[in-house]
Order: structure tokens, then C-alpha cells, then sequence
């Protein structure tokens, strides 16, 4: 029959969370209170994002500005644009050549010696104004007809691509002003207040997740080398009042923490329990009971001193005779039991090793595999 293992358990949360502010800002609203449930992304603090929401705005209108202008250079110069700058041009060909007429006519009569100097002076800056003005009007026209440059567009397409960064950098900030719930579970503190500054990294509340939850245990050296992952357990909450009932949940081992407690030689060992109505609780005392199988007649024990343990395995080296009465060491692999006195039991895969076969208790920690030995009695 099973051995049946009655130990007392401590409930704890299957995970406990700081949640802290991912940006810089005062905090402008708590949603929840210490104690309240809250769900997996449900917001439970805002920081004031203000100054970032008109810097979006800005950002926004700067952005269409830029795309405006893309289109304007992609789609080029409307009809009337290049009907307007042919008319600037055509009306600046009849200025020169007004000018021109009339700087060969003011020529002609200051060689006559009827104008002075300064007349033919002026009659010439007027002309040189004229050409002027009539090659910026043929170039501009020039422009619109031949459409931006390539130059020009890859320049603008790359101000969008900074102001659509920008935008999104923005949009990520205010979201991130905003903490929010990591798991369904329970608030237990609160960190800070309302007008608090809060700085990037700072704990703003503490919350549990309380479904599942864990149990812990704290198994004797004896019963150690018996309880394994995923053996299913018994937890139990006792009632301890008239006409109540003890609840009973199932639960699983999830974690043999292999160091132990030097004073008491015990090791803790953590159950998983589902607890969808979170009736378990942090810090609650149950009763776990195992059912361990007992060691059958049959079972193998050896001397504690013949088995050599590293981070990887547990080996005994078994002595066997060879031909021509040679002894050889061999190497078992075995996963060690229960222990008594200084006895522990064994059980090694595909029974390698049976009663009666001699194993190495001095000096097999420096044994190899198929190593020739010698038996000093």
C-alpha cells in the first residue's frame, strides 16, 4: 500500500508584480484601491500627458504641411500656375523690348549730342532691368514646364518619413503613460498618490495573481528523493467552524527545490493549485497530503557511500568479473530512495543492477568506465 505523508502548506501568490511607470510624469489618476480584483490590461494609473497630446497636434498639422507640399511636387504645376507664368513671360518679352527701342533711340541722340550722358545712363539700366526680369520670368516658367527635381522629391519624402516617426514616437509615449494590469489579480499596495511625480522605473502599485496559486511544503530528508514533479497532491483548507465543511483542491508538484534547511533537513517543494474563485489566499495555512509509494520487499538498497553524485546524475560503479578473472568497474545509472540508517535504496533502469552484485564504496570517485580494478580487502 501507498504511504500516506500529512505536511502543513503555506499559500502563496503565483506571482507578485511592482508595475512601474515606463515614462516621467505626475500622476493625474488612480483607478483601483488596495484589495480591489482587476483584469489582464485594465488601466489602474494615468500620468498627465498634456504637453506630449499638444505636441502630437503640432506634430500632426506639420506633417500635412509636408504631404501637401510632396503632392505638390509628385502631381506637379497646376494649368493656371503655367498659363500665369507664360503671361509673365510674354509681358516681360514687351518690357525689353520696349527698353530696348528705346535705348537704341536715346543711343542714337546722345551721339547726336541732343541727350546728355545721364539720359543714355538711364535709358540703359532700364534695358539691363528689362533682361533681367525677363530671364527670372523664363526661368521660372522653364521650371514649371520641366517639374521638380528628383532631388527635391526625395527630400520632401524623407521630411515625411521624420514626421511620421515623430508622430509615432508620440502616440507610443502617451500610451505608455498609462500602467496597466499585467494578469488578472489583486492590488495590495498602493505606492503613490494623486500629483505625485512619478519617475520613469518607480513602482506605482504591487499586485498578485492569485489563479493559480502555489502551496508550499516543506518535505523531511527522508521523504526528499520520493516526491517528483507533476505527482498529483491533496490540498486542504480547514473549516475549524461548526457546520463548515474543509475545502479540498487538487494540485501538482511544479517545483523540488534540491537545497534544504541545514537546522530542520527539510526541503521546499511548491504545488500548483487552480483557484478560479480565489478562495486560497496568500499567507493562508493548508494541509497537503501526499500518497508516496512505500518501498516494495524487493526493493535494492546500497551503502549511502556508493554512490557518487555530480549536477547531472547519480552513478554507482558495480565490480564484475571479465575473462580471465579480471575485475572491471561498470557504470550504473540510478535514481537514489528512500534512506535507512546508512542504507539507501536505488532503482537503476533496466535493473542493471541485482542483489548480490559488489559495488564500489572507497575510492569511486575516480573510477572510468571499463577500468580494471583490484579488490584490497
Amino acid at each position: 500500500s501507498d504511504l500516506r505523508v500529512e505536511l502543513p502548506g503555506n499559500v502563496l501568490p503565483w506571482a507578485t508584480s511592482q508595475l512601474a511607470a515606463e515614462v516621467d510624469g505626475r500622476v493625474e489618476k488612480i483607478l483601483v484601491e488596495e484589495g480591489q480584483s482587476v483584469l489582464d490590461g485594465a488601466p489602474l494609473i494615468y500620468l498627465r500627458t498634456q504637453p506630449k497630446e499638444l505636441e502630437l497636434e503640432l506634430a500632426m498639422a506639420e506633417k500635412e504641411i509636408i504631404a501637401n507640399r510632396l503632392d505638390e511636387l509628385t502631381t506637379g504645376s497646376r494649368p493656371e500656375v503655367i498659363e500665369e507664368a507664360n503671361a509673365g513671360v510674354e509681358n516681360a518679352e514687351a518690357t525689353l523690348k520696349l527698353a530696348q527701342i528705346e535705348l537704341n533711340r536715346t543711343q542714337k541722340l546722345f551721339k547726336d549730342g541732343v541727350l546728355s550722358s545721364n539720359d543714355f545712363d538711364n535709358a540703359t539700366t532700364a534695358a539691363d532691368r528689362a533682361q533681367a526680369a525677363h530671364k527670372g520670368k523664363k526661368a521660372r516658367w522653364d521650371e514649371l514646364i520641366a517639374g521638380p527635381r528628383i532631388e527635391k522629391i526625395k527630400q520632401q519624402e524623407a521630411r515625411l518619413s521624420v514626421a511620421e516617426a515623430k508622430i509615432k514616437l508620440l502616440h507610443d509615449y502617451i500610451k505608455r503613460s498609462v500602467i496597466r494590469s499585467p494578469f488578472n489579480g489583486f492590488i495590495i499596495k498602493k505606492l503613490t498618490e494623486v500629483g505625485q511625480w512619478l519617475e520613469k522605473g518607480a513602482p506605482g502599485v504591487t499586485m498578485i495573481a492569485t489563479n493559480p496559486v502555489k502551496v508550499e511544503v516543506h518535505i523531511p530528508q527522508h521523504y526528499f528523493y520520493q516526491v517528483r514533479k507533476g505527482i498529483k497532491v491533496q490540498v486542504i483548507l480547514e473549516a475549524r467552524q461548526d457546520g463548515l465543511s474543509n475545502r479540498i483542491f487538487q494540485g501538482k508538484v511544479v517545483e523540488v527545490i534540491p537545497f534544504g534547511n541545514a537546522t530542520s533537513r527539510t526541503f521546499p517543494v511548491r504545488i500548483k493549485v487552480n483557484n478560479p474563485k480565489s478562495i486560497l489566499t496568500a499567507g493562508m495555512l493548508v494541509k497537503v497530503l501526499y500518497q508516496l509509494k512505500k518501498s516494495s520487499s524487493k526493493q535494492i538498497y546500497v551503502s549511502k557511500d556508493a554512490l557518487v553524485r555530480s549536477s547531472m546524475e547519480t552513478v554507482v560503479w558495480v565490480v564484475r568479473s571479465e575473462p580471465g578473472k579480471i575485475l572491471k568497474a561498470h557504470k550504473v545509472i540510478v535514481t537514489p530512495g528512500e534512506q535507512k540508517n546508512s542504507m539507501i535504496a536505488i532503482n537503476s533502469k533496466g535493473n542493471k543492477i541485482k542483489v548480490g552484485d559488489r559495488v564500489v564504496v572507497q575510492g569511486n570517485e575516480r573510477l572510468r568506465p571499463g577500468i580494471n580494478i583490484e579488490i584490497v580487502e
